[in-house]
């Protein structure tokens, strides 16, 4: 059975997918993305690319929380988290017809809304609307990382705490083990780091 989008998954990419870009995108065309794509439904743990694949789809997520992460020597490194709205490609698999260096995985029960690459290539080069959303899309994301890279500063305990303010659903939904590949600690670490916390607020 094929899974249809719900009204409210519908009515929240109207909200977020704006977000993702400097450049206006219209309902229209978001109505256009969603009736040319499909939906798929990825389980906690499952990857929605995985690392040595070839993936030349394009992601929308729905709902849920993914990661992207990578083996670093023999310990997993998580890059990033994405949420409802975030755009998801691996750009190996999609420009260089390579495999995917790392993986995408689904952190909670998600539902994501596929683009196949041959709709996604039509839509950029039929559309001069989507093409400059995806122009202010790569641009926000080049930006995302030079401010990670020159906030995402300080002790585990002070990073933790800036997710715990700027992150709150990803504090709450995700493991901890996945939270402290992404700061870099291990989850031991990051327990002790939890209870200094709690201590101090009571």
């Amino acid at each position: 059975m094929t899974e249809k989008i719900s009204h409210e998954e519908r009515q929240r990419l109207y909200e977020l997918l704006p977000l993702e870009s400097i450049y206006p995108i219209s309902k229209e065309l978001i109505d256009d993305i969603i009736d040319k794509s499909d939906i798929i439904v990825v389980k906690k743990g499952e990857p929605l690319i995985a690392e040595g694949d070839c993936n030349k789809d394009i992601y929308i997520l729905l709902d849920g929380i993914m990661r992207v992460w990578h083996w670093d020597a023999d310990t997993e490194k998580t890059d990033y988290f994405g949420t409802a709205g975030t755009i998801c490609v691996c750009y190996h698999c999609y420009l260089m017809n390579k495999a995917a260096p790392s993986s995408i995985e689904a952190c909670s029960d998600s539902r994501v809304l596929r683009i196949r690459k041959s709709v996604y290539n039509n839509l950029l080069t039929g559309n001069p609307e989507f093409a400059l959303y995806i122009i202010g899309n790569l641009q926000m994301q080049s930006m995302f990382y030079e401010k990670m890279y020159s906030t995402f500063q300080g002790t585990a305990y002070e990073r933790y705490l800036s997710m715990c303010r700027h992150r709150p659903e990803i504090v709450k939904e995700v493991s901890l083990k996945n939270i402290a590949s992404y700061l870099g600690i291990t989850p031991t670490y990051l327990s002790r780091i939890r209870k200094k916390i709690a201590s101090e607020l009571f």
